[in-house]
This record gives structure tokens, C-alpha cells and sequence, in this order.
């Protein structure tokens, strides 16, 4: 009777095989450590914490005004107004009628409870969004948020931008459109400090907000 087993060649390679895979065992498993302690200064899994810190940051700033001059003094219910960033009869300016500066540009319509022009036509008072400072941008710390494992921190810069583009840079020019650039930082705890992890830019266009109908009562 002929019995059947291995071979000495192939017990050898069976042994090499083996010694190669445990040989790398601990290396796949530094390699892993260092991805999720962020060592080596790589965030590692813990970028997508980044993100969502720079989302929550970039939502905030959305619900800043377009501008401090948006607000029209002149209305009983003060609501965010368009605000002249061209010339009369262009495309973003107010339209002419009859040789008169109407409260109205091309796509308004020209009822009560819709967006309209500030009612002096006034002009825009900053290129940054309402909220943040040309001098000192808010950093804003959310070490003490209690939901993340890193510590993070944003610095937020911001400006107007030409519009119907989307650059990486802010500027002084006036235009119907704005940018806030938001750059979330690692700063610590189970992260290293590293700078600029995520940059998410949010524009936001120079179109006021709707005047709600209400209804009177008697």
C-alpha cells in the first residue's frame, strides 16, 4: 500500500512561506498604529473628524448676512436686501426705467414679500461676509465639542469673487459674489499638529432673502 504526504521540497516551501508572512504581520500592524494615532503627522482615519469640523464651521458662516448693509432701516420687518454691486441696466444692477432707478433688477419680481433692492440702493459696506473681521478672522477651538477624538481648530478667510467662477482666492474688487475659505487644523489629542487637513470654500451670492407674507389680522 502506497501512502501519500509531502515532500521535503515542499515542506521547505510551505516553511518559507509561512516565515515571510510572519515577518510582515509586524509591520502591517505598525503601519496600521501609526494610521490611527496619526503619527508621522498623518491625521490618518481621523480626517474625516476634519471634515466634519470644517463642514459645521462652513454651515455657521452660511448663516451670516452678505453684508451689514443688507439689513434696509427703512422696512418695518427688516429683512436682507439686494445690494447694488454694478452699475444701473447691467446685469446685476438695478434696472432703468423711464430714465428712473428702479428697487428691481433682471429676475426680480416686482410685488411685496420678494427679494428686492435696498430701497436707497445702497452699496455693499465689506468684502468679507457679516460676522467675520478683515483684521482678525475668528479661529474657532473646538477642543471642547466633547464629539471628536482630535482637537481641531478653523482660521476663515474670505472675499469677493467674479462672478459665475469659482477661484481659491478672495479679493477687494466688489462683485455680486462672495467666498469664505475655511481650513480646519489639527492640534491635538489623538492627533498630531498638523495645519491645513481640510479646506472647504462656500460662496454666497448677493441675493437677499424672501419677505414672508403675513397675514393681517383684525
Amino acid at each position: 500500500m502506497v501512502k501519500k504526504g509531502f515532500t521535503l521540497i515542499e515542506l521547505i516551501f510551505a516553511i518559507v512561506i509561512i516565515a515571510i508572512i510572519v515577518m510582515g504581520v509586524p509591520q502591517i500592524i505598525a503601519q496600521n498604529n501609526r494610521s490611527l494615532t496619526g503619527e508621522g503627522n498623518n491625521v490618518g482615519v481621523f480626517a474625516q473628524e476634519g471634515i466634519f469640523a470644517a463642514a459645521g464651521v462652513a454651515a455657521k458662516i452660511l448663516t451670516y448676512q452678505w453684508d451689514a448693509n443688507s439689513l434696509d432701516p427703512n422696512e418695518a420687518d427688516a429683512y436682507a436686501k439686494e445690494l447694488v454691486t454694478s452699475a444701473p441696466g447691467t446685469a446685476f444692477g438695478p434696472i432703468v426705467q423711464n430714465g428712473v432707478v428702479l428697487p428691481l433688477r433682471r429676475g426680480n419680481i416686482a410685488q411685496d414679500g420678494h427679494r428686492r433692492f435696498h430701497s436707497a440702493l445702497t452699496a455693499p459696506s465689506s468684502q468679507y461676509l457679516d460676522g467675520l473681521s478683515p483684521s482678525s478672522f475668528p479661529v474657532v477651538n473646538l477642543s471642547n465639542s466633547n464629539v471628536y477624538k482630535c482637537t481641531w481648530s478653523a482660521s476663515i478667510d474670505g472675499g469677493y469673487v467674479p462672478d459665475a467662477t469659482y477661484p481659491t482666492t478672495g479679493g477687494a474688487s466688489v462683485s455680486n459674489s462672495k467666498m469664505a475659505t475655511v481650513q480646519i487644523n489639527a492640534t491635538g489629542g489623538a492627533c498630531p499638529a498638523v495645519n491645513n487637513v481640510i479646506t472647504l470654500r462656500i460662496y454666497t451670492a448677493n441675493i437677499g432673502e424672501v419677505g414672508y407674507y403675513r397675514e393681517e389680522k383684525f
